[in-house]
């Protein structure tokens, strides 16, 4: 469901609330949230009308439309889940578009992790008061698991360039990082198989670490504004001592290390997919502005960097649209002279945030109709 439609749907049932109790809103819990932000000075609980709360909008009926024109007319009945699959596939085996999952996922928060799907998993697909619904079959009794692991989102070994290529960090992380200051057997450069002595050690939880060398700045293209450091891979290490210095082991390195690189922990971990796909709660709008191995013709499965993060409202799980930003041509037909005109941008495929950061996130391409490159533009789906 898109931003403007939750947040009409939302606003217009707040509204209602608030007329059925003299013009304030519950909180939920009974106490009241009065215009002026104080608390109700007789702090006496009161409910919300249930008449004005159950009535329908015309906007909430648009979405459960939308929502139930998505289901796929081959969608299964009843699915079992199989070691492999990834919450994306399924999604779209069910729906067309697969930020709608959340809208039909009906959990039962009484079981564990009830956002989670094992491999075993059976899915139902049933249908409420016109509406789709997706659950577990077994979904009051204990779940029969033939894996331990939940589902991720997508297939890991997709992200295998952003786990060793380069990354942004965010502006001072690099300066705050422990670094490398001289291999143990004091040789000038440091690669695989070698233990070297890092600074910043001590009391870490850490045992994974990647090395990194700082390298150029990315800057937002709109407003100038600094959004990360590039820093380039050398290679992977595992703690060996704490302190300061402490000792890490580097297990593999593509190049040699230096004194002064940075050590980080890797960017991202198996628990980090075990995400939904959803779409954004705030309106976004942004750019690529960069895709791995600075290639010009992005395509299915493939990385970018976008200039929107944490602070406009993204999490990771969020579907963005792209779209093929407009050319500009001459229009050699007009009189008397040949104005600049532009083209409007052209849908061109979805793309699944999975690591944000404050001012920058990472995608991956999960359609792509045409191929997409930096500066393309990156919305609402």
């Amino acid at each position: 469901m898109t931003y403007q439609t939750r947040k009409l749907a939302l606003s217009l049932l707040l509204g209602a609330a608030a007329l059925s109790v003299g013009g304030c809103v519950t909180d939920g819990s009974g106490r009241f949230n009065w215009p002026s932000g104080k608390k109700d000075p007789s702090a006496t609980p009161q409910a919300t009308s249930p008449v004005a709360a159950s009535v329908p909008t015309q906007q909430s009926q648009q979405v459960a439309t939308k929502v139930a024109a998505s289901v796929r007319s081959d969608a299964p009945t009843r699915y079992v889940v199989r070691r492999g699959d990834t919450l994306w596939d399924i999604s779209k085996r069910f729906l067309r578009d697969p930020f709608y999952w959340p809208e039909i996922w009906n959990i039962n928060r009484q079981i564990e992790n009830p956002h989670l799907i094992y491999p075993g998993d059976v899915l139902l697909l049933e249908w409420v008061n016109g509406q789709p619904r997706i659950r577990l079959e077994n979904d009051l009794g204990p779940r029969v698991r033939i894996s331990d692991n939940a589902i991720p989102i997508i297939n890991p070994e997709l992200l295998a360039p952003f786990l060793r290529g380069p990354r942004l960090v965010e502006p001072g992380e690099l300066e705050a990082a422990p670094y490398l200051l001289q291999t143990v057997n004091e040789h000038l450069l440091a690669s695989a198989n070698d233990e070297v002595y890092v600074r910043r050690l001590d009391n870490t939880p850490t045992r994974f670490w990647q090395l990194l060398r700082r390298n150029r700045e990315y800057l937002d293209p709109e407003t100038g504004e600094l959004l990360g450091i590039e820093a380039i891979y050398i290679g992977e290490g595992l703690l060996q001592q704490h302190g300061d210095p402490g000792i890490i082991l580097l297990t593999s390195t593509t190049r040699e290390g230096l004194r002064g690189d940075k050590f980080l922990p890797p960017p991202i971990s198996p628990p980090d997919l075990r995400l939904s796909p959803s779409a954004p709660d705030n309106i976004i709008t942004g750019q690529i502005i960069s895709a791995y191995d600075g290639i010009n013709n992005v395509g299915q499965y493939q990385i970018v960097t976008l200039n929107r993060g944490e602070r406009e409202g993204l999490v990771a799980g969020n579907i963005l649209a792209a779209d093929k930003r407009g050319g500009v041509v001459l229009d050699e037909t007009a009189d008397p002279v040949s104005p600049r005109v532009l083209l409007p941008n052209d849908p061109a495929g979805l793309l699944l945030v999975f690591k944000t950061y404050q001012r920058f996130s990472y995608a991956l391409v999960m359609q792509a109709d045409r191929p997409l490159a930096v500066g393309d533009i990156v919305r609402n789906p």
